[in-house]
């Protein structure tokens, strides 16, 4: 990776955490009620799921394609392992991560009170 797109992330996910941090600490100083943190729970669970569903699908694709010897198994294969990416771990992993920067500011976890959450 070259260092300009690590640097250009890495501000990125620094802005948008600040972004998420700023405006859960903004809305209010009361926290989730049960219901809503359930609710937001249930979300982050859903797309660590949808991450994990894709991330083991690319594996068992990558698997299999050491006993493959045909051009089109293998360029299918490989191109099932983009989609996975494209739909499932980069979308999961993505809404994964916010739900889990809302849940830590709006609940009683807090952001960096347990190092479980960093």
């Amino acid at each position: 990776m070259n260092a300009a797109v690590f640097i250009w992330i890495s501000l990125t996910m620094f802005g948008l955490v600040s972004i998420l941090v700023l405006v859960g600490n903004a809305i209010s100083r009361k926290k989730l009620s049960n219901k809503q943190k359930n609710c937001w729970l249930i979300a982050h669970i859903f797309f660590i799921i949808i991450a994990f569903s894709g991330l083991i699908g690319q594996l068992l694709l990558a698997n299999a394609t050491a006993f493959l010897t045909d051009r089109e198994h293998l360029f299918a294969a490989h191109l099932f392992i983009v989609y996975f990416d494209d739909y499932l771990i980069i979308p999961g992993a993505f809404g994964s991560f916010i739900t889990g920067i809302w849940l830590a500011v709006r609940t009683h976890w807090g952001f960096t009170k347990h190092y479980w959450i960093i």
